[in-house]
């Protein structure tokens, strides 16, 4: 695929900002991503700032797993925001 993405993990908050793009090129709309620092026992908000992938709650070990992100066009960017659920 052509897709790509980091992640910025802010340990002071246990919180990840997290880019993906989908290249012009790319014939598929969805990319899985390994959210990577967060704490797999915590629950999690995933914020789209667009909200095509936004989740209320979800555990870190799934985001650990995989997060399966949709972008209809190709040349789209995805901005998630990950916050932990107190």
């Amino acid at each position: 695929d052509n897709w790509t993405a980091w992640e910025y993990y802010d340990a002071d908050t246990d919180s990840a900002l997290v880019q993906a793009f989908r290249q012009e090129e790319d014939d598929f709309s969805t990319y899985t991503i390994q959210i990577k620092a967060i704490d797999s026992n915590k629950y999690y908000s995933v914020r789209d700032i667009d909200g095509v992938n936004s989740i209320s709650k979800v555990l870190g070990s799934t985001l650990k797993n995989g997060l399966t992100l949709t972008a209809t066009n190709p040349r789209t960017a995805i901005t998630l925001y990950i916050e932990p659920i107190e």
